[in-house]
């Protein structure tokens, strides 16, 4: 018997140079067996059509954590000269 996934969901803000407006974006991951898993998609079900041909699991397994998280950007600290 398959057992259930629980991927959590992080939004990330994009930029759409086709449309050239803001996006959100999305990455899903898990840990499975130890392992750090993740597929990326520009909406919730591309990411996790991803993961399910990625990591050959049965969509119908996947579950999703409620609220998603929201990427932090933090500023990368530049060393004094």
């Amino acid at each position: 018997m398959e057992t259930a996934i629980t991927l959590n969901v992080k939004t990330v803000p994009a930029w759409d140079c086709a449309q050239m407006e803001t996006h959100t974006a999305y990455t899903v991951s898990a840990i499975v067996d130890g392992e750090f898993t993740f597929a990326p998609g520009w909406t919730l079900k591309d990411a996790i059509d991803n993961y399910s041909s990625i990591y050959s699991c049965n969509k119908e397994m996947i579950k999703i954590i409620r609220p998603f998280r929201r990427q932090v950007i933090k500023p990368f600290p530049v060393p004094p000269l």
